[in-house]
Parts: C-alpha cells; sequence; structure tokens
C-alpha cells in the first residue's frame, strides 16, 4: 500500500509545480516561503523522498516467500496502473463535458 501513497504525493508535487508555472498570476491563500528557489527545493525533496520510499518499498519482507521478481511485478503493476486508470477517467470526463459545451452553445 507504501506504493500506492508514494505515487499519489508523486503526483501532488508534479501538480504543484505545474499548476505554479501554468498559473502563476492567480492569488493563492499560501506561498512556500523562498519565491521559486523554496518551491523547487520543497517540490525536489519531496519528489525525491516519494521515490526512494517506493523504490525502498519493493523489496519484499522475510515473512513472504515470493519468487524474487514476481513480487516486484505485481506491486509495480498494481502502484502504477491505478493513476493511469484515473488519468485515463479525467480525460474522458473532460472530452465528455467539452461535448456538452458544445451542445449547450448550438441550442
Amino acid at each position: 500500500m507504501t506504493q500506492l501513497y508514494m505515487v499519489m504525493y508523486i503526483c501532488i508535487f508534479i501538480s504543484f509545480l505545474v499548476s505554479r508555472r501554468k498559473h502563476a498570476d492567480i492569488e493563492r491563500p499560501f506561498r512556500v516561503p523562498g519565491g521559486k528557489f523554496g518551491m523547487m527545493l520543497v517540490a525536489a525533496l519531496g519528489l525525491m523522498s516519494c521515490l526512494v520510499t517506493t523504490f525502498v518499498s519493493f523489496d519484499v519482507p522475510a515473512g513472504i516467500s515470493a519468487q524474487t521478481g514476481a513480487y516486484a511485478l505485481i506491486l509495480g503493476f498494481i502502484a502504477f496502473s491505478l493513476p493511469a486508470i484515473g488519468a485515463v477517467m479525467y480525460r474522458n470526463r473532460k472530452r465528455r463535458r467539452q461535448g456538452q459545451l458544445i451542445e449547450v452553445m448550438v441550442n
């Protein structure tokens, strides 16, 4: 389960950087101190921590007798396929909304 949490945190840190870059002019209730350097430092440290935690957590616990590659493969598939499914659902929702907007404009 740790891998799933870390993948979500990785998405949060990436979206933090993207939103601050694409929508820099929006007034926000909180800003990271230190300007751009502080923002990059917080995001980089967070991303590195999450990536290290993700890869370390793929180590097979001593109590589980699993094939060496199969355990990591299954965990990796689960950890990275769930966010992909969410991204596909989000993309389809966005397309469906655009279709509804066009319908409203035409009618």
